[in-house]
């Protein structure tokens, strides 16, 4: 019997996702809609990790989920009002050239897999990294230049801009909850890379004080899809709780621009309709799984 892991699962899932979004706005350029943000095509790799397994044994399939029959055309229609995509252009807060002078110090929680890859950018761009996991990764954060932290005490005490979680999803409120936040800047900035996001949004704000600021976002790459670089590559966020003052909106903005001047596609949706938009890619991961079960 063909069963996936969850990686292959994620995987699927996430690439779905961005295929659904690329057709999507591909379907309303042709009907006469025009916007002046950037292109929303993903890169060929893209799209070809999500075809290629069915190409060889089932064109017919390839051409339903190329046509989006899996998912109602009417609803993506009534999505499409209110998605939002970042012009990067002409959007000047979301401009590298005028953040790049500026350092951020970015703790990861969760050093695994995920977070070692992403550290990478962070220190090529040049920003501080500090990280803590329940594994010990010092070694391997000493390679990256990283600066590893046993315990989360210490880790806090560093007094972060930034807190990013790269923790699987069953264990993000139980490390939330377990952080000695009561060490860290009363307005530092929680950011989460989870798949699903009106899930972590609510943990976020239930779990921690009104002072701190809260960026919920979704990377559509990893490891395997982004190893040679995160062009074309869709990165979603949602500015769910800043402050007002300059310090804080020049902060969340100099996080994002790191996506920014890797070349990834900005797009900027309420966690709410991300997972509204992400539960027609569900799906179609599904579907796929089931039929990749069959023809295995």
């Amino acid at each position: 019997m063909f069963s996936l892991s969850s990686t292959q699962y994620n995987n699927i899932q996430s690439q779905t996702f961005s295929s659904l979004l690329f057709n999507h706005h591909h379907q309303h350029h042709h009907h006469g809609f025009h916007h002046s943000t950037i292109s929303t095509r993903l890169s060929p790799r893209f799209h070809h990790r999500l075809l290629f397994p069915l190409r060889a044994q089932n064109s017919n399939l390839t051409t339903s989920i190329n046509n989006n029959n899996y998912v109602g055309l009417d609803d993506l229609d009534k999505f499409s009002k209110s998605l939002s995509l970042s012009n990067i252009e002409e959007n000047t807060s979301l401009n590298p050239l005028l953040c790049s002078n500026n350092k951020l110090k970015i703790a990861i929680i969760g050093f695994g897999n995920f977070g070692q890859f992403i550290a990478k950018s962070f220190i090529k761009q040049g920003h501080i990294v500090l990280a803590h996991s329940r594994t010990d990764y010092s070694l391997i954060a000493q390679s990256l230049d990283v600066h590893f932290f046993q315990d989360p005490n210490d880790l806090c005490e560093q007094h972060p801009d930034i807190i990013l979680f790269c923790t699987s999803i069953n264990s993000l409120e139980k490390v939330i909850r377990s952080l000695p936040i009561q060490k860290l800047q009363r307005n530092t900035l929680f950011v989460d890379v989870l798949s699903v996001k009106e899930f972590p949004k609510n943990i976020f704000l239930q779990s921690l004080p009104q002072e701190f600021d809260i960026l919920c976002t979704h990377p559509m790459f990893g490891p395997t899809s982004g190893k040679d670089n995160w062009k074309g590559l869709p990165f979603m966020y949602d500015k769910v709780r800043i402050g007002q003052e300059e310090s804080r909106i020049k902060r969340v903005n100099n996080f994002i621009n790191i996506f920014v001047k890797e070349g990834c596609k900005m797009v900027e949706m309420s966690c709410s309709e991300h997972d509204k938009y992400a539960a027609g890619s569900q799906f179609i991961t599904h579907t796929i799984g089931r039929m990749l079960q069959k023809l295995g």
